[in-house]
Order: structure tokens, then C-alpha cells, then sequence
């Protein structure tokens, strides 16, 4: 049990609180926003840097997990294994950008909000069509479309994220 709590803890859903103990960790759409508008600045540099840095094995293994990403999609099923297959994928072009700084920042504000436990399985279809024009530039090799095309789709995120802690009063 300690070691699923401290699991939790390191993916940002649980926090340690004095006097309380463990408790489950709530999030604001500002602190979404925040955390948000600096992805919206990393990602698409890292995405832009992993163009021109990344070999064809490494384009291939994004490919592979885009394809795998769309299938369990499309199946609408085991819904937690499509949000891991979605933070893979980022990981995967973030890892090609060569940037240990940058790779550690994405990080870092991926577990400030947990990405993977609010992902919104409503908007899977549209996120993986942009996933596709992001896996084209990529291909193409075209460092400029494929930061632009990550910056809207982290902006798209940025939208339904906010929305949906509003929607259920986390918002301020």
C-alpha cells in the first residue's frame, strides 16, 4: 500500500498535507492554465528540436506508438492504457529533441498536472487527428509545421482541460 500511495504521490495525485496525512490532490483551472501556457512555450521547441535531431528509427518508433495510440482509440476500450499511449508518444518526440533540460521541464510539468489521470477520452478523436498532422510535419521533416502544429494542439489541450475543471468546480 505505501508503495502505490507513494506512486500516486510522484504522479501528482496524491500530496502529503501536515496534520492531515494523505489526501487526494485537487487542481484549479488557473493552476491548468499555468502550467499549460508553459507547455504551450517547451513542447513545440522540443517538438521543433526533435525534427532536426531525430534519426528514422526514432521517427519510426513515434509512428509505431501513433498507430497503436489511434487503434485503442478507435476500439474505445481499456481507456487508462490510451492515456499512457498518449504521454509515450509526446515522451517519445520530447526524448528525440536531445534536450535533457528541456525533456526534464516537459516532465516536471506533466506530473504538476497529471496529465494521464485527466485525460478526457471525449476528445481522443480530435487530439489523435492533430497527433496525425504532428506525425506528418514530423515525417516530412518540417521543423515549422510541426511546432506549430504541436503548439495548437497543446492549446487545444489547454481549452478542454480548463473547461473540464470548471465544469466539475475546480475552477476559481
Amino acid at each position: 500500500i505505501r508503495e502505490a500511495m507513494r506512486l500516486l504521490q510522484a504522479e501528482g495525485l496524491l500530496e502529503h498535507q501536515p496534520h492531515h496525512g494523505v489526501v487526494v490532490r485537487s487542481y484549479s483551472a488557473e493552476q491548468a492554465e499555468e502550467i499549460y501556457r508553459l507547455r504551450s512555450l517547451l513542447e513545440p521547441l522540443a517538438t521543433e528540436l526533435a525534427v532536426q535531431r531525430a534519426s528514422d528509427a526514432q521517427i519510426l518508433a513515434m509512428r509505431d506508438l501513433h498507430d497503436e495510440l489511434c487503434q485503442a482509440v478507435a476500439l474505445q476500450g481499456a481507456q487508462t492504457g490510451v492515456a499512457e499511449l498518449n504521454a509515450a508518444w509526446h515522451r517519445e518526440i520530447y526524448d528525440a529533441s536531445g534536450s535533457s533540460y528541456l525533456k526534464d521541464f516537459i516532465s516536471r510539468l506533466w506530473t504538476a498536472l497529471p496529465v494521464r489521470a485527466i485525460w478526457l477520452t471525449r476528445r481522443a478523436a480530435q487530439s489523435t487527428s492533430q497527433h496525425a498532422g504532428i506525425m506528418a510535419a514530423i515525417e516530412s521533416r518540417d521543423p515549422g509545421e510541426a511546432k506549430r502544429l504541436m503548439k495548437a494542439h497543446i492549446d487545444f489541450g489547454a481549452v478542454s482541460t480548463t473547461e473540464h475543471l470548471r465544469a466539475i468546480g475546480n475552477g476559481q
